[in-house]
């Protein structure tokens, strides 16, 4: 699908380093649960299945090979009653041996609802710490809160194929098959809008890498690890 094939059908990327793009889906909405402020109900929602991008880091540093980067890419989806590699120790050690973690707003739902699967709450904040949120970024650069439809839209690439709300029907109704294929399209198009080397708004507006993209964030990641190496 989008050029992503799914593990187990390529080879794996021989522990090279590698970047998640990341997105799950829930059993609930949040009206549904219990408690006064949003992100406390957040926090109660459980997954129903998550999929993981695994992009080859070397090759999302350079816009001209970022088609190659997806051509090489593996996705999984993990589900909340899984096993082995699709469980969700599985989803958490991917993401703690990620070099970056990218995604659409993680901060404000992926994050608040899969910090309780981590057996390990260091390796939790350690996931927090080297990830790439895009739609925070660019709200924080623009001032604008954008949908993720709307900027695939923007840029010529393939919308997603449902919604959140559709997504936890599909789970009600055992529609597996479907859930999957929506979460995976979603975290493959977040992976390619964040790999564009700027991003057009509207209107001949475009915003730069540097405020979105994972080209930028991995040079900044590697450039302060380095800094805090030679202190």
């Amino acid at each position: 699908m989008y050029g992503c094939v799914r593990e187990g059908k390529t080879p794996q990327m021989s522990g090279d380093a590698y970047v998640c793009c990341f997105d799950i889906e829930t059993q609930n909405k949040i009206t549904d649960m219990p408690g006064k402020f949003r992100e406390d109900k957040i926090k109660l929602l459980d997954i129903s299945c998550a999929s993981i991008v695994k992009l080859p880091a070397e090759l999302c540093l350079d816009p001209a090979t970022r088609e190659r980067a997806m051509e090489m890419a593996t996705t999984t989806t993990y589900w909340i009653d899984g096993e082995g590699t699709q469980s969700m120790q599985a989803m958490c050690e991917a993401l703690s041996g990620a070099e970056l973690i990218v995604g659409y707003n993680l901060a404000g739902f992926d994050y608040l609802t899969t910090k309780k699967y981590f057996a390990r709450q260091d390796e939790f904040k350690m996931c927090c710490e080297k990830t790439l949120d895009v739609f925070s970024r660019i709200r924080d650069a623009t001032g604008t809160w954008y949908k993720l439809n709307s900027l695939l839209q923007l840029n010529g690439l393939a919308m997603k194929t449902a919604d959140g709300l559709q997504a936890i029907e599909y789970w009600a109704e055992g529609k597996r098959d479907v859930l999957q294929e929506y979460c995976e399209v979603d975290v493959q198009q977040c992976a390619r809008l964040a790999l564009l080397p700027e991003l057009s708004l509207g209107a001949g507006r475009m915003l730069s890498n540097y405020n979105f993209g994972i080209a930028s964030a991995l040079v900044a990641l590697r450039a302060s690890s380095h800094v805090s190496g030679s202190r």
